[in-house]
């Protein structure tokens, strides 16, 4: 009984520890200067915003457009109800 406690137990731990995989996330820029909260690509995908913003953070109803080598590769209508605040500072 002591072994099939220990197996699961085991089991347990390694699927919680192989399922939990970190995704990096950054500020990321679009063409037109607008900022959101993304995953980073290694390839040379570009984003372009056509919405709202505040303080230049895409804010509210609008469509983020993914280019590739100038192709269009996904288009999405979007809303962003929550906006996290940022600070600017600017050193001399």
């Amino acid at each position: 009984m002591r072994k099939h406690i220990q197996f699961i137990l085991i089991l347990c731990i390694s699927l919680l520890t192989s399922c939990s995989e970190v995704i990096h996330k950054d500020w990321l820029t679009t063409q037109n200067d607008y900022l959101f909260w993304g995953i980073p690509t290694m390839d040379s995908v570009e984003y372009y915003w056509e919405g709202k913003g505040f303080e230049q953070v895409i804010h509210g109803e609008g469509i983020l457009t993914l280019y590739k080598n100038d192709s269009v590769i996904n288009q999405k209508h979007i809303t962003v109800r929550c906006i996290m605040l940022v600070a600017k500072i600017h050193l001399p």
